[in-house]
């Protein structure tokens, strides 16, 4: 099963972008890591996106943010390569320009090497 079709064309609020990162993460071998957490909580996207490793969202209701599928996929490809003990600077540097492509393939191929 693809892990990431449940949510290619829908948008998150940022509780939301969490939980689908989660879900997707899930399906991820475990850090080698053991100060690596599994999945992004709400306060680390916010990071990530301070930080310049999530593109800024999609647009704002009010207050609130929206993000979309290729910022679930810069989540998960962030929490694979941290899986793989590189530190936030080396996967800022990794992910620098990566395409939507490059970012699905990066996550699909986290996500196939993982325990189901």
């Amino acid at each position: 099963m693809d892990a990431l079709a449940p949510f290619r064309h829908l948008e998150f609020g940022l509780a939301a972008l969490a939980d689908a990162a989660a879900q997707v993460c899930a399906h991820m071998a475990s850090p080698e890591d053991e100060r690596v957490r599994d999945a992004a909580d709400e306060r680390t996207i916010r990071y990530y996106q301070t930080t310049g490793l999530l593109d800024r969202p999609l647009r704002y209701e009010g207050r609130s943010a929206v993000y979309g599928y290729r910022h679930l996929l810069q989540v998960v490809a962030v929490k694979a390569l941290q899986a793989h003990g590189l530190s936030l600077a080396q996967v800022q540097r990794a992910l620098a320009g990566a395409s939507t492509s490059q970012l699905e393939s990066a996550v699909s191929d986290a996500v196939s090497g993982g325990t189901t």
